[in-house]
């Protein structure tokens, strides 16, 4: 999120768009269990910020 652009800064995200990112960060321990882990998952919270709307599809 935006576009598949994973290292783009939350500031630059809520300047493109008029969203707002509450919370991101990394979940613990959801790569999965083995000698060859997945990558992390993440804990996103985003809002609309005053005056309008977005769809967010996941």
């Amino acid at each position: 999120f935006p576009s598949g652009v994973m290292t783009m800064p939350i500031e630059a995200t809520e300047h493109t768009g008029p969203v707002i990112i509450w919370r991101k960060e990394l979940r613990p321990d959801s790569g999965g269990a083995g000698k060859f882990r997945g990558g992390l998952g993440q804990y996103m919270e985003v809002g609309a910020q005053e005056g309008h709307e977005f769809d967010f599809q996941a």
